[in-house]
C-alpha cells in the first residue's frame, strides 16, 4: 500500500515556473530596473559573498585612510613616543576595529603620564576609526538589502499561459465552475486578511507585487439613482480604484501600460411602494417589485412581474451594452433605478431565521422588531430579548462602472468612457487602434492592440465584478458573519452595510490581482485558450509576483557595489607602488614614504635586530626584509621579566654554519 502525505504544503500546491536570470523591472526604469533572479539558495550565497566583499572593501578603505593619516603626521623632526606609537598603529592596524583597540590601549597605558595630551592627539584617529567601523558594519549588515528596490519580485514563465473560455461543453463548464468557485473563495480569504483586517493574520499577504490595490472610499455619497429610491440621500458609499496598471504586476514599459479604473456606488433602497405581501397554500411571502424578471424555464419562456421572492442573499446583475440594458434572466429595473452608464446590481438580504442580539438601525439590516423575553438554557432567571428584521428582505442597489486608459496618451484624450464593462471596453477600441474584427479573432496586428484584447478578455473570463462575487459566495460574502453564531447575529455597527460593500470590493480587487497570475501560470484543471500571437505571449512572460523561494537583485546595485569596491581595492594596492615611484624618481615625500615602510611590523623587527649589529639585512624598503641564509637573530633576555630585551650573544654573530633548527 502506497502512503502519501495527507497535507501537502502550500509551496507544493502553488508551484510557479519562474524565470531565472536577468530581466527588466519596468515599474522602476530601464537602468535601475535591470534585475537578476536566483533561487533562494543561490541568492543567500550571493548575499553572503557580498557581505564578505564589503568587509574586504572596508579594510582596504581603512588602509588608505591610515596611509593618509600617517603621511600627514610624518615629520623628520624629533617627536616623543606617543607620536611614533601612533604612527606604528596607523601602519599596522588591519582594520578600523583593530585600530580603535590599539589606540584605546595607548591611551590607557599613558593614563599616569601625559594622559590628557595623549588623548587629545589620538582622539581624531579614534573618531575616524569609529566612523569607518560604523559605516562598513552597517554596509555589511545591509548587504541583504542589495535587492532593493526589487525585493522578492520575480517573473513567471508563461509557457502554459492561457485564458479559460467562458463557454464550452458540459464537462468543461463544470470544471470551470468548480475552478472559479475555488478562485473566489481564495480571494475572499485574502481580502479578509490583507484588505479589511487591521493585522495581517497568520497567512502571508506577500503574494502580489502590491499587497493591496489602491482605492478611495466616500461613505457620505449622494444617491447613485433617483433620490426617491434611496433609503438615505447622503449616507451612501462610493469606491474608486483610480487608474491601475502595473500595480497588477504586468511588467510592461510605460509606453505599453494599459490602465483600468473601477467605480462602485451602492445604496440601500426603500421598499415602500415596491413590495407586496401575499398568502399561498405554501405559506406567506413578500414579493419585491423593482422591474420585471425574465426567467428561463425548460421549453417555456415566460416573464414574471416581480423581481424577487424572499430567499437568503440574492443578487441580480443587469449589464448594459451599447448604452442599452439587456437581460434574459435578469430584471429590467424600474425607472427609479434606471441608468445606462454602468452595470446595475440588486442585492436582497433576507433574515429568515436570524435573530439579532441587539436592535440595529443599519440602513440595510434594519432589525428592530423585539422578540422576547426568551428563556435561555431552560433557566428562568436567564431571560433576554432578541430582535428580528423589520422586513422579510432588505434590498440594496449598486452601480458598477469601468474605464480603460492608454497611459502613453494625455489623460484628457487617453481614456475611454466611464460606463458598463461592455461599453467601456467597446469605447476603448480607438485608444488602442483595434476593431471589432480584431476582438472577434482574439488579437490585433499591433503590439498595444494585442495587449489590450488579451487583458480585456482576461478580466472578462474571471469573476471580477461585485455581482459575480456575490453570486459565487452568497451569504458567505457578508462581513457581518464574523459576529454571527448559528442563527444569532451579534452586535453590528450602524454602518455594517458599508463594511459589507467594502468587503465585496476588496474581494473583487483580490480577484483582479490574481487574474493574470493565474493566466500566466496556466493550469491543467481547466481548458485554456493560448495567446493569439507573440505580443500576447509577451504579456504571459512578463507577469510579476513575489516569492520568498527566490531572490531578485538590482543589477545596478550589484555593479555599483562590486565596481566601486573593486576600484577601492585596486587603489589601495596600487597606491604604495605609485608613491614609491615618486619617492625614488622624483624625491617626493621621501621621509614620509620611508617612515611608512619602516613602520611596518617586519621592518620594525629588522630595525630592532639590526641595532644590535646582528646579521646582514637586504630588501630594507620592501614589505619583507630578508637576511642571508642560516643567519640567526637575537633572543629575548628575560633577566627582567617586566622589561624583556633582545640579547646580543657574541657567538651568535655572523654566519653559524653548524646551527640547527
Amino acid at each position: 500500500m502506497t502512503m502519501i502525505d495527507a497535507w501537502p504544503t502550500a509551496a507544493e500546491r502553488s508551484q510557479y515556473d519562474v524565470h531565472l536570470g536577468i530581466w527588466t523591472n519596468w515599474s522602476i526604469n530601464p537602468v535601475f530596473g535591470r534585475t537578476l533572479t536566483l533561487t533562494r539558495d543561490n541568492a543567500n550565497i550571493l548575499v553572503a559573498f557580498t557581505a564578505i566583499f564589503i568587509g574586504i572593501v572596508g579594510s582596504r578603505t581603512w588602509h588608505i585612510a591610515c596611509l593618509v593619516f600617517h603621511r600627514y603626521y610624518s615629520t623628520p623632526e624629533p617627536r616623543d613616543a606617543i607620536h611614533h606609537q601612533r604612527q606604528v598603529i596607523f601602519r599596522n592596524s588591519a582594520s578600523a576595529e583593530a585600530a580603535i583597540w590599539f589606540f584605546l590601549q595607548l591611551a590607557w597605558n599613558w593614563r599616569h603620564s601625559n594622559f590628557r595630551n595623549c588623548l587629545l592627539r589620538i582622539f581624531p584617529a579614534i573618531l575616524s576609526a569609529f566612523f569607518f567601523s560604523c559605516v562598513f558594519t552597517v554596509a555589511g549588515g545591509l548587504s541583504s538589502k542589495i535587492s532593493t528596490p526589487v525585493g522578492e519580485d520575480i517573473l513567471i514563465k508563461g509557457a502554459s499561459c492561457g485564458i479559460s473560455p467562458l463557454h464550452g461543453n458540459a464537462g468543461d463548464s463544470a470544471r470551470h465552475i468548480a475552478y472559479i468557485s475555488n478562485f473566489v473563495a481564495n480571494a475572499a480569504n485574502y481580502a479578509k486578511q490583507c484588505y479589511v483586517s487591521s493585522n495581517s493574520g497568520p497567512l502571508s499577504c506577500n503574494i502580489f507585487v502590491n499587497e493591496k490595490l489602491p482605492s478611495s472610499k466616500d461613505t457620505n455619497f449622494s444617491c447613485p439613482f433617483q433620490d426617491v429610491i434611496c433609503r438615505n440621500a447622503m449616507s451612501n458609499i462610493r469606491l474608486d480604484t483610480g487608474y491601475i496598471g502595473n500595480e497588477l504586476g504586468i511588467n510592461t514599459p510605460r509606453s505599453q501600460d494599459i490602465q483600468l479604473r473601477r467605480v462602485l456606488q451602492c445604496a440601500p433602497v426603500v421598499t415602500k411602494g415596491h413590495s407586496h405581501h401575499f398568502n399561498t397554500a405554501e405559506g406567506n411571502f413578500t414579493r419585491f417589485y423593482y422591474g420585471a424578471l425574465g426567467s428561463w424555464r425548460v421549453g417555456n419562456n415566460r416573464t414574471q412581474s416581480y423581481t424577487y421572492q424572499t430567499e437568503d442573499v440574492k443578487t441580480f446583475y443587469i449589464p448594459v451594452y451599447n448604452g442599452t440594458m439587456y437581460s434574459t434572466a435578469q430584471p429590467l429595473p424600474s425607472p427609479s433605478l434606471y441608468r445606462t452608464d454602468g452595470d446595475i446590481i440588486l442585492i436582497f438580504l433576507s433574515g429568515n431565521g436570524v435573530w439579532f442580539s441587539e436592535p440595529s438601525d443599519d440602513d440595510w439590516y434594519r432589525a428592530n422588531v423585539s422578540e422576547g423575553p426568551i428563556v435561555m438554557y431552560d433557566v428562568p432567571e436567564n431571560t433576554t430579548s432578541y430582535y428580528r428584521p423589520d422586513e422579510d428582505a432588505s434590498p440594496m442597489a449598486c452601480l458598477e462602472q469601468y474605464q480603460w486608459c492608454n497611459a502613453r496618451l494625455p489623460r484628457d484624450r487617453g481614456c475611454g468612457p466611464l460606463g458598463s464593462f461592455q461599453d467601456a471596453s467597446l469605447g476603448a477600441y480607438p485608444l488602442f487602434n483595434i476593431t471589432s474584427e480584431d476582438d472577434d479573432r482574439g488579437y490585433s496586428d499591433t503590439e498595444l492592440g494585442s495587449h489590450f484584447i488579451w487583458i480585456y478578455r482576461g478580466f472578462k473570463s474571471y469573476p471580477t465584478s461585485v455581482a459575480n462575487i456575490l453570486l459565487n459566495l452568497g451569504p458567505e460574502a457578508l462581513a457581518s458573519r464574523a459576529s454571527k453564531w448559528g442563527g444569532l447575529q451579534g452586535r453590528i455597527p450602524h454602518d455594517q452595510w458599508q463594511l459589507d460593500v467594502t468587503y465585496w470590493w476588496a474581494i473583487s480587487l483580490a480577484v483582479l490581482q490574481n487574474v493574470f497570475i493565474d493566466i500566466a501560470r496556466g493550469s491543467r484543471d481547466i481548458k485554456r485558450l493560448p495567446p493569439g500571437n507573440s505580443y500576447q505571449q509577451d504579456i504571459c512572460n512578463n507577469q510579476k509576483i513575489r516569492s520568498s523561494r527566490h531572490g531578485s537583485f538590482s543589477i545596478f546595485g550589484l555593479l555599483s557595489i562590486f565596481s566601486t569596491g573593486g576600484f577601492i581595492i585596486l587603489v589601495s594596492i596600487a597606491l604604495e607602488p605609485i608613491l614609491g615611484f615618486f619617492r625614488t624618481h622624483m624625491k617626493v615625500k621621501e621621509y614620509a614614504d620611508l617612515e611608512w615602510i619602516t613602520n611596518e611590523f617586519l621592518q620594525q623587527q629588522r630595525l630592532a635586530h639590526e641595532a644590535l649589529g646582528l646579521v646582514t639585512w637586504s630588501r630594507c624598503t620592501t614589505a619583507v626584509p630578508t637576511t642571508k641564509p642560516r643567519q640567526l637573530l637575537a633572543i629575548l633576555d628575560l633577566t627582567d621579566v617586566d622589561h624583556p630585551q633582545l640579547r646580543h650573544v657574541e657567538n651568535l654573530k655572523g654566519d653559524i654554519a653548524n646551527s640547527t633548527e
